[in-house]
């Protein structure tokens, strides 16, 4: 489980990372008319994975569930 928790702590940094430095500073999306959609889908994105991050913090996910 382990292992599991490590690779979706890299997704959420490489995320994470991604929004801020090439979204928000080098290309200035945020100002952009035609980045709707892809602002959109990162928005989406981190819907998903707040809860999925969120319940990691509460629960302990046995059996089936803890993969890995």
């Amino acid at each position: 489980m382990n292992t599991v928790f490590c690779l979706l702590a890299a997704q959420g940094a490489l995320g994470a990372a991604d929004n801020l430095w090439h979204h928000e500073l080098k290309v200035d999306l945020p100002h952009t008319a035609s980045a709707q959609r892809e602002l959109r889908l990162h928005a989406v994105r981190s819907a998903l994975y707040a809860p999925l991050f969120l319940s990691f913090a509460w629960l302990a996910p046995r059996g089936w569930l803890a993969f890995g």
